[in-house]
């Protein structure tokens, strides 16, 4: 239709799936393997550790064993990250947006969903390297080269996600990776991969 009526058609800079693109095309010039490319949904999940109460948007829900599933075990983070899905069960944990953002990407840089419905775990930025890896490295990943949503997990006195993006790429230089881990960079336990992200 485009070419038809001697038009663009493009993605809207400034908006996610534009900010996304974005960020892959860097990693790419700069020679990073990206391994996956996503966006946290577009609202929150603020934990009050010492009322146990969780608010999203207008609602506030009492979810004190959400302490527990806090961090991240080393083993079994699927495991975490279902029962974490499974406390705020009473709550929306996917958004239409989202997949319409994700299709467009998807189909720009030429990655899959991760899964048909995509994960959406619930997840803190920091842990972003540590879930959005293939299984056999720790994460939920079946395989490489996909887009996926994340729905971001803080307190309140944490810094919002509040929709970004990111992408997690594969870490080949350990000591590379050791100096911008120690700077307060997103990288995995394992030094094996790092999420670079645009809030």
């Amino acid at each position: 239709m485009a070419t038809q009526h001697n038009a663009v058609y493009t993605t809207v800079d400034g908006d996610q799936p534009s900010n996304l693109i974005g960020l892959y095309t860097w990693a790419k010039v700069l020679g990073l393997e990206v391994i996956a490319a996503g966006k946290s949904s577009e609202y929150d999940y603020i934990y009050h550790q010492d009322s146990g109460r969780l608010d999203y948007t207008d609602k506030t829900v009492e979810v004190p064993q959400l302490s527990k599933l806090w961090s991240l075990p080393e083993q079994n983070v699927a495991d975490t990250l279902r029962l974490r899905s499974e406390a705020l069960a009473m709550l929306p944990q996917s958004a239409t947006p989202d997949y319409c953002e994700m299709n467009v990407v998807a189909n720009s840089l030429g990655f899959v969903p991760a899964t048909p419905t995509l994960n959406y775990p619930l997840c803190h930025i920091h842990e972003l390297a540590d879930v959005f890896i293939p299984r056999e490295d720790g994460g939920i990943l079946s395989q490489t080269g996909v887009v996926d949503v994340f729905n971001c997990l803080r307190r309140h006195d944490e810094a919002s996600f509040g929709g970004g993006v990111f992408i997690v790429v594969r870490c080949d230089d350990e000591e590379t990776w050791k100096m911008l881990a120690e700077k307060g960079h997103v990288v995995s336990r394992n030094r094996r991969y790092a999420a670079l992200y645009l809030p």
